[in-house]
């Protein structure tokens, strides 16, 4: 028998589990996400204990948060978890996915790979492949530019003839 078999490639995918009203666990989601190739599809996974208000359309009830969690793995489909939140629910937990810290993405694997992520694939390892290097380059000098004091004068002689007249206030010139 003779067949096809297709496949894509794609990176590993993370889910990363955040209390939904602390912003340090989310603003280190968003930075670790950054450091990782396919971060952009990394979701976001607020855990709730009850439903925010603005969550229910009258006449009906807000979902229970543990439909909606589940309905976010299933939807975003990731492949393993990383609690940045203080606590797991069982239900999570029990799923069959790893579940671990945020700390051990980065951790060092040996000194051979040590800008290498242990899970997926991370930005150091993404622009060598794609020819980008870090070596350092001769830098450029930096110019500042210099007004005179007429340029000043004129400037703020502009300013108060718009401010002292209102028909020209929301004039441009």
């Amino acid at each position: 028998m003779i067949g096809n078999i297709d496949t894509k490639v794609r990176p590993l995918r993370l889910g990363y589990l955040v209390d939904p009203g602390s912003a340090a666990q989310i603003h280190q989601a968003i930075r670790l996400s950054s450091s990782l190739w396919g971060g952009i599809y990394f979701p976001i996974i607020p855990l709730y204990g009850r439903m925010p208000a603005n969550w229910v359309e009258k006449p009906f009830k807000a979902p229970p948060p543990q439909s909606v969690i589940r309905g976010y793995l299933e939807a975003f489909d990731p492949d393993i978890l990383i609690q940045l939140s203080k606590e797991v629910p069982d239900f999570v937990s029990s799923g069959g996915l790893t579940v671990t810290q945020g700390r051990d993405i980065w951790e060092v694997l040996s000194d051979s790979r040590s800008r290498s992520p242990r899970f997926g694939i991370g930005i150091f390892e993404r622009c060598k492949t794609l020819g980008f290097t870090s070596k350092a380059r001769a830098t450029s000098a930096i110019v500042e530019p210099v007004s005179s004091r007429w340029t000043a004068a004129s400037f703020i002689s502009r300013v108060k003839i718009r401010r002292d007249n209102s028909m020209t206030q929301f004039s441009i010139q």
